[in-house]
């Protein structure tokens, strides 16, 4: 069962992959400028690669050795400038983390405990954890004005998942529970800070 679990993996990360065009500033100036005022703003020094691809309805972050972002192909047609570059920071904000080796050791524990419910359990609050860890570092970067608006690019993505169970990616979409406790995280966080003020 768990080599079964570690080719659905490798196959999932694969297909994830899949025919994805790496975005250049010769190709894409306005998308991939958007995507390093994000680096820049988060103060990453490591190159990071951004890819575009029609296989994935949720960006997601990926890579140890080489870490990438690869968004949907139609990202920066359907979103506003701004809302991409909200995106780009939540993934960008997964490097920073380093939730990759976290990902990585989380599908070990998946596959060598498959059969433990508790594990399950704990891995799935785990990534609900680190997604609303990616939220705090983003919200702190971007401050209480643009809170409300990250929020609103949140609720676009309610739903929808980039990368798969197996995965060792992170996204951020996620599920309407999910979602809404993260929504809940902003709302709280705008609310303590003009309580701050």
């Amino acid at each position: 069962v768990a080599l079964a679990f570690v080719l659905l993996g490798l196959f999932q990360m694969k297909r994830l992959t899949q025919r994805a065009i790496q975005v250049t500033p010769g190709q894409e100036p306005e998308l991939f400028s958007l995507f390093e005022q994000s680096r820049q703003k988060l103060h990453l020094k490591k190159r990071i690669l951004l890819y575009r691809s029609r296989e994935i309805s949720s960006p997601v972050s990926y890579g140890l050795l080489q870490p990438k972002v690869l968004i949907p192909e139609d990202l920066d047609i359907v979103f506003s400038h701004r809302e991409v570059f909200y995106i780009c920071l939540h993934e960008l904000a997964h490097h920073k983390r380093r939730d990759a080796l976290l990902n990585t050791l989380k599908c070990f524990f998946q596959i060598l405990y498959w059969f433990h419910p508790a594990v399950w359990y704990g891995l799935k609050s785990l990534a609900s954890d680190r997604e609303m860890a990616c939220d705090s570092l983003v919200l702190d970067t971007i401050g209480t004005a643009s809170s409300l608006e990250y929020g609103q690019t949140l609720l676009l993505y309610a739903g929808k998942r980039g990368a798969s169970l197996f995965s060792s990616a992170s996204g951020i979409g996620g599920s309407h529970t999910q979602l809404r406790k993260r929504i809940l995280q902003i709302v709280n966080y705008k609310a303590s800070c003009a309580s701050q003020k």
